[in-house]
């Protein structure tokens, strides 16, 4: 099995976050201070270098300011538009 970094649907994913923070006004110099981490993090979050695991995804929203399953709600709309979503 493919290891889930490297399927569509996370790049979905990715991209919904990127443009969360985007569209909160933050860069992710401003997040990485809000989350007392590196920038570094937040960049390889954003990009799939590195997996962001739930904790941190939902301290990334809070830090956004984005109620987490908002974000994941529209995951699964646009996961379930283009078709990427796996048959349960």
């Amino acid at each position: 099995m493919e290891k889930t970094l490297f399927q569509p649907e996370y790049r979905i994913l990715l991209g919904l976050i990127r443009q969360a923070r985007r569209d909160s006004g933050l860069t992710q110099e401003q997040i990485a201070e809000k989350l007392a981490m590196p920038r570094s993090t937040i960049a390889k979050w954003e990009t799939g270098q590195q997996r962001m695991d739930l904790l941190e995804y939902c301290s990334y929203c809070e830090g956004i300011e984005v109620d987490p399953v908002v974000l994941l709600s529209q995951f699964r709309a646009a996961t379930t538009e283009t078709g990427s979503e796996s048959s349960q």
